[in-house]
Order: C-alpha cells, then sequence, then structure tokens
C-alpha cells in the first residue's frame, strides 16, 4: 500500500509539471487591474476556470479577481480585436479549480465565446447593437457554463451544440436562435424579440416570447414553448418536437 501511495503521488506530480504549481494554495481573494484602454476589442473569448461579467461603458477596463498566489497566472491576450482569458495556473492539487472571475467594461462587444464552465453574465443591461454568444464544442474548449445576460439591442444571436443554458431578458428587434445539437437550455420568457427566427436540433426546450414573428425548423425532440401569440408563426415541425403556445 506504501508503495503505491508513493506511486501514485510521484504520478500526481510528474503530471503537474511542476511541484511549485501542485502544492501552490489559492490564498486570499485580491483584484487586478489590466491596462488595456489602448487595445481596443469587440470579440470575448473565456476559457476553462474563469467566470466573465460583461458591463457596457465608454472606456475597456479589465479586473481580475482570483486569490493572490494564482492572480499573475490568468493570461490576457488581445490578438486582433479578440480578448482571450486563460486560466495558466496549472496543477491545482491544493486547491479548488475554477476561482477565477474576470470583469470587463466595454463600449460595445460584437461576440463572447465561451469555452468555460462557469457562468458569463451581464452587469447591467447591454445596449450593444448585434450580440453573439456562442456555446460550440469546436472553438478551442467546450463551453458549459450558462449565460445570464439582460440586453435592448437591434440582433441577438445564439448559437449552441452543447449543454449551456441561455438565461436572458430585455428586448431586441431581432433573435437568431440556433441549437445545433445537445442539451442546451434557452430561457428567454422575460426577452421580448419583435422577430424570431429558430433552428432547433436540440432535445431541451427553448421558451420564447416573440411579439410580431416567430419562425424557423425543428429538427429534434426538443420543444419550442412560446409565451405569447404573434401574428405570425411559420415553424416547421420536422421531428416529434413542437411549438406550445402558453401564454
Amino acid at each position: 500500500m506504501k508503495k503505491f501511495i508513493a506511486l501514485f503521488v510521484l504520478l500526481s506530480l510528474a503530471s503537474c509539471g511542476a511541484s511549485d504549481s501542485c502544492f501552490k494554495s489559492t490564498g486570499a481573494v485580491t483584484s487586478k487591474a489590466v491596462d488595456v484602454s489602448q487595445t481596443p476589442f469587440t470579440k470575448i473569448s473565456v476559457f476553462t476556470g474563469i467566470a466573465l461579467v460583461v458591463k457596457e461603458g465608454p472606456d475597456y477596463e479589465i479586473t481580475i479577481r482570483s486569490g493572490e498566489n494564482i492572480i499573475d497566472d490568468v493570461e490576457v491576450k488581445i490578438d486582433n480585436g479578440m480578448l482571450t482569458l486563460k486560466d495558466d495556473s496549472g496543477c491545482n492539487l491544493m486547491r479548488s479549480y475554477g476561482q477565477t472571475k474576470v470583469f470587463v467594461t466595454a463600449p460595445n462587444i460584437e461576440e463572447i465565446y465561451s469555452n468555460t464552465e462557469k457562468d458569463i453574465t451581464s452587469d447591467g443591461v447591454l445596449h450593444y447593437p448585434i450580440l453573439r454568444l456562442f456555446s460550440m464544442d469546436f472553438f478551442g474548449g467546450v463551453g458549459t457554463g450558462d449565460f445570464h445576460v439582460e440586453v435592448d439591442n437591434g440582433q441577438l444571436v445564439i448559437e449552441s451544440n452543447h449543454v449551456a443554458g441561455f438565461y436572458v431578458t430585455g428586448h431586441t428587434n431581432q433573435m437568431l436562435l440556433n441549437f445545433y445539437d445537445g442539451i442546451g437550455r434557452f430561457e428567454g420568457e422575460n426577452l421580448l424579440a419583435d422577430e424570431i427566427k429558430v433552428f432547433h436540433r436540440g432535445s431541451n426546450d427553448m421558451i420564447v416570447h416573440p411579439v410580431q414573428t416567430l419562425s424557423g425548423n425543428m429538427y429534434s425532440t426538443g420543444n419550442i414553448i412560446c409565451k405569447s401569440q404573434p401574428a405570425t408563426v411559420d415553424v416547421i415541425e420536422h421531428w416529434s418536437g413542437r411549438v406550445i403556445f402558453d401564454n
């Protein structure tokens, strides 16, 4: 048994790559500002272990909140208008993983890519004219964390093929809602969308509140639960999923 335990410890250390990283505790929670005022970006990609909070504001600001021993391991990179957030703290035998939250303020964000198991939330209403939210398994990771956002904008685009939930409130002129696969769920009872176009090949439900138009195609078992009675409904039910009016 002692030999087995010793072997297990050695293998664990080897997998970490560095013993200091393995045994480093998180430390007291602290914050660090990152100066990005001269480097504009309109897209965000967030990776494993990081929760993201997005706020609309006139200037570009980033604040990292994490443990004092690992906060410097959070990578913030901007390239071709894309802000990438990664936790490079590595091996975590002595601490809980995913203690990092990044707060981003920007005048306009067009796309957010989730490759994290942590939630992505908005701080206040986002008026970004066109906002696209992605939780797909081919953008460098698998985003299983949920989105919790409030919008008031021209167009909202949501694309998912995995398990993430989208909890959206507010108003948008047009929403493109595309679930290509998976058990992800859309909760939009309190999102008034003048026009909604759907592509639904997932197995979970979409809850929507169209004001004028609901159109699109359904190819799987997931239902579309409609919380209103729009003037135009043109949804083709190719499989067992149904449009259910619950208003």
